[in-house]
């Protein structure tokens, strides 16, 4: 294994590279503006009939549209960036790019990419899974889908992997907003995982040169019904999922922590990706 900053990736036609457009943020972002727009033209458009208290309430909610729909619009833009890849393949090896796209304005002289050889990867495997989530009162029954690339390797440097991951998810370099939002996270059995949505694209692509694995399902789950070592991994999967919240509500009800114990665990369960070995601790 070797960690590469983006500069020393070869690039295509040598290798070939998938990225993913976040189109979600493009329809959210429309979507506010044109909310925002139609409060702000409404009272006028009433020709002044309107009471103050309209303009007064209109012109904030209209802001703070506006204000989450720059956020999502941003997400699109990023990714739609020449850097925007996700992973790279040739008949040498693979380079997976653990910085996400929305921290695409940090420096680029620090280490961004894992690059392994091919003899190192021993199986590749696309996986979907419905999470159990806060359902908004507490509890965790809403569902959302959950999908990766799972890269098996053979006698990973797992610690190597752990320290790059964790040394980026704590950078914060120069000016702008920090996502914590990482793509690549670290299983306790030592594989990784890519967070795509569309992993078996990715799959079929890769079958010419690696051995790849039927895709995998896993159907829902009752979070109750769930052994504690099942929460535990869920917990897991819930936090590198970017379902923070969730997975604190989960944390808090199989631990009995407090609330600033069970996000100290998320918080270490996302940075280091092997947290859920610890979490009865």
């Amino acid at each position: 294994m070797k960690l590469l900053r983006d500069d020393e990736v070869p690039g295509p036609p040598a290798v070939q590279s998938y990225g993913e457009t976040e189109w979600s943020g493009l329809a959210v972002g429309l979507a506010l503006s044109g909310v925002a727009a139609a409060m702000l033209v409404w009272p006028a458009l009433e020709g002044g009939t309107q009471a103050a208290w309209v303009y007064w309430i209109a012109g904030p909610l209209a802001a703070l549209l506006v204000f989450i729909a720059r956020f999502a619009l941003r997400s699109f833009i990023a990714s739609r960036k020449s850097g925007n890849w996700r992973l790279r393949w040739s008949t040498d090896g693979l380079y997976l790019r653990y910085r996400s796209y929305l921290n695409g304005h940090f420096a680029a002289d620090v280490p961004t990419v894992l690059s392994f050889d091919r003899r190192e990867v021993s199986f590749i495997k696309a996986h979907t899974e419905t999470l159990a989530v806060s359902d908004g009162d507490g509890g965790l029954s809403s569902r959302r889908k959950a999908r990766w690339l799972e890269i098996g390797l053979r006698r990973p440097d797992t610690q190597a992997i752990a320290d790059a991951l964790a040394a980026e998810y704590a950078r914060r370099d120069g000016p702008g907003w920090h996502a914590k939002d990482m793509p690549v996270t670290l299983t306790r059995e030592g594989s990784l995982r890519l967070a795509l949505m569309r992993p078996q694209t990715v799959t079929d692509r890769l079958r010419a040169l690696y051995s790849v694995a039927l895709a995998e399902e896993i159907a829902p789950r009752d979070f109750d019904a769930m052994s504690q070592a099942e929460q535990e991994d869920h917990i897991r999967v819930l936090a590198q999922a970017g379902e923070t919240m969730s997975a604190i509500i989960a944390a808090r009800q199989v631990h009995g922590l407090d609330l600033t114990a069970a996000k100290a665990l998320v918080e270490s369960l996302r940075d280091e990706g092997d947290g859920a070995e610890r979490a009865g601790t």
